[in-house]
This record gives C-alpha cells, structure tokens and sequence, in this order.
C-alpha cells in the first residue's frame, strides 16, 4: 500500500490552528479511496440530491474525481466533532464552512494556488439554496464535500486512525471530516 502521510507544510498547519482547528493528517490525497457505491449513496440516500448546487448531479463523474485528487500530493484531512442537535447542525456546520473557505483563501494567497477545500457539510452558505450552478448565488465559494466527489469518507477515516460510526439518533455526535488540497 502506498504511504498514506505526506510531510506537513507547517505554515499552512499554523493557519489551520488559528481556526481553532488541532485534528488534522496530512496526507497524500491519491491514497483517498474513491468508489461509485459513495456517489450512489449521495445520489439516492441523501436528501441534498438535486436540492444543493455543490452535491450530485452537478459534480464530475466518479473517474474524474479519482483523476482530481491523483493531481495533488499534498492534503489536510481534518476531524471535527458535531453535538449539535439536529435543530442547530445547519448554522453549526456553515460557520465551519466559512472558516474553511477563509482558510483555504489564505492558503491561496500564500502561493498554493492550487488550494481547494472540501468543506465537512453540504454547501449552507444560503439559507435557501436556488439547487442549481446557474441560480446558485456564492458560485465562487460553492464547493463539494467528499461525499460529492465519492470518497469513502469511512474508509478513509479509519485508514488514517479516526473514529467514525453510523449515527443512531439525530442528537448523537457525529464525526465529520473535511479535507483542504494543497499543492
């Protein structure tokens, strides 16, 4: 198996600190396992679908997602624990969508321009999403989770040595992972 770590690149770590954020791998991102089932499930047991201009249909296919991240060698894998109740996940996980947008501009301005973030919700940017890229009104920070994009969150996850388990109640705390390319 090829190694799954990559050598930190401590400016952007410190960066990633600053958001309050300590949880986090670096890891080469080719390693992330990209499997059609994901794009299955978020097509037709997610009730985003259709409904979130960042989530299926309108991301690229299953290959070239496996293609996307072969072309990075670098990547934050970032774990987050929600105890939001289910009542208060929305505006939970867009003020974290925010800061991961902040974070990956900085990480762009810093001279990675290749910086892409997978933020650990479905876009919330909007309180109504319009659902499409045409009418989507934050088209410039709109961006796919894992899921979107098929990785195995779950494999991952385990791979690289963090807990996750499949929810039972909607109070329970839930791990959610994010992830930020860097190149």
């Amino acid at each position: 198996m090829h190694c799954l770590f990559t050598q930190e690149i401590s400016w952007i770590s410190k960066i990633i600190r600053e958001y309050g954020y300590e949880d986090f791998k670096w890891i080469r991102p080719a390693i992330l396992p990209v499997a059609h089932w994901v794009r299955m499930k978020c097509s037709f047991g997610c009730d985003e679908n259709r409904k979130n201009a960042s989530c299926p249909p309108y991301v690229p296919s299953v290959t070239e997602c496996r293609e996307f991240f072969s072309e990075y060698e670098k990547g934050v894998f970032l774990h987050v624990t929600s105890t939001a109740p289910k009542g208060k996940h929305r505006e939970w996980a867009k003020g974290h969508q925010r800061k991961f947008l902040d974070i990956e501009k900085r990480v762009f301005l810093g001279g990675m321009v290749r910086a892409f973030a997978l933020p650990l919700d479905p876009c919330n940017l909007c309180d109504d999403c319009p659902g499409t890229p045409e009418e989507c009104r934050n088209s410039y920070e709109r961006r796919p989770t894992m899921e979107a994009m098929a990785v195995d969150v779950f494999t991952a996850a385990r791979r690289l040595g963090y807990p996750i388990v499949v929810k039972k109640g909607p109070d329970e705390p839930t791990d959610r992972y994010a992830l930020l390319l860097v190149e």
